[in-house]
């Protein structure tokens, strides 16, 4: 059942990102709906394969679907992912504020090698917007997380402990 949930959520970004991305936007940045997505699930999951599966599949669907450049997006995300992974679990499992940082860490260095990786691309518009853009899509990214971490918490990774704690409640 978690894996259906987690294929059916990620379907779901898929979509919001791919479809409304231009109707969400600021300033000309679109959150990056996906990279919240995996790195949530590296906070949250405790299967290091379904993660792999997880991560490399979404990475793989958003550069298929034109989020960006394919195999940067595809190495990025399940590098990503699998760097929150293997960070000591104890002291990170589960934690809000963790994936908080998680989420603008690597949106720093997404968004700061996506430009690199397109400066000549990008200059025409100035480095100072693209550096301006850089930090819109951070903030953006946290506060997708900040409402995606409870909704993957509670939605897909709440288990049956967790639903007879509510009952008793």
């Amino acid at each position: 059942m978690k894996n259906f949930k987690l294929i059916i959520t990620a379907f779901i970004l898929l979509l919001i990102q791919t479809s409304l991305g231009r109707y969400i936007d600021i300033s000309g940045v679109v959150p990056n709906l996906i990279l919240v997505f995996v790195i949530c699930l590296a906070v949250l999951e405790d299967s290091f394969a379904r993660l792999a599966v997880g991560s490399i599949a979404s990475g793989a669907a958003a550069g298929a679907l034109g989020v960006n450049s394919f195999y940067y997006t595809l190495i990025f995300f399940t590098w990503a992912s699998m760097a929150v992974y293997l960070l000591p679990r104890r002291e990170i499992h589960r934690n809000v504020i963790f994936s908080v940082m998680c989420a603008a860490i690597f949106s720093v260095l997404f968004e700061g090698l996506y430009f690199a990786i397109n400066y000549t691309s990008l200059v025409g518009a100035g480095i100072a917007a693209n550096i301006a853009n850089i930090g819109i899509a951070v903030i953006y990214n946290v506060v997708i997380m900040l409402i995606m971490y409870p909704f993957m918490n509670f939605f897909v990774y709440r288990t049956e402990k967790d639903d007879v704690k509510l009952k008793l409640n």
